[in-house]
């Protein structure tokens, strides 16, 4: 089943092949996607914020540029959560991909080594 697809509580549970420490090593990864997601909408929010003209009912100060920022912040961490811009799920397909790829490398080594394809 792809990792990606998976929802609800068999999200979280460690695939039935006996290794749970890869499936808390994919769920730890898809979190850090997300919050790198995060990361990246802030900085678009951050970067489209800086084109709009700041006035109107509020003053502007410290403090409003303050709350704005952590407004942003909010926003940005919410839309990665709520599935962002698809980045999250980029980056963790990747990621995957060359977990899988090494562990295959690491595979086909070990096995040269045991049958003695290595001397």
């Amino acid at each position: 089943m792809d990792p990606l697809r998976q929802v609800g509580p068999q999200a979280s549970r460690p695939p039935a092949t006996g290794a749970p420490a890869a499936g808390q090593g994919i769920q730890q990864l898809r979190e850090t996607t997300r919050e790198l997601e995060g990361v990246f909408l802030g900085l678009l929010m951050k970067a489209m914020r800086s084109t709009v003209e700041i006035g109107g009912l509020f003053k502007n100060g410290s403090d409003s540029q303050t709350y704005r920022d952590m407004f942003d912040e909010e926003i940005a961490r919410s839309m990665a959560k709520a599935g962002g811009i698809g980045l999250a799920q980029m980056v963790l397909r990747d990621q995957l991909g060359r977990q899988a790829a090494a562990a295959s490398d690491a595979a086909k080594k070990t096995s040269q080594v045991l049958s003695g394809g290595d001397r």
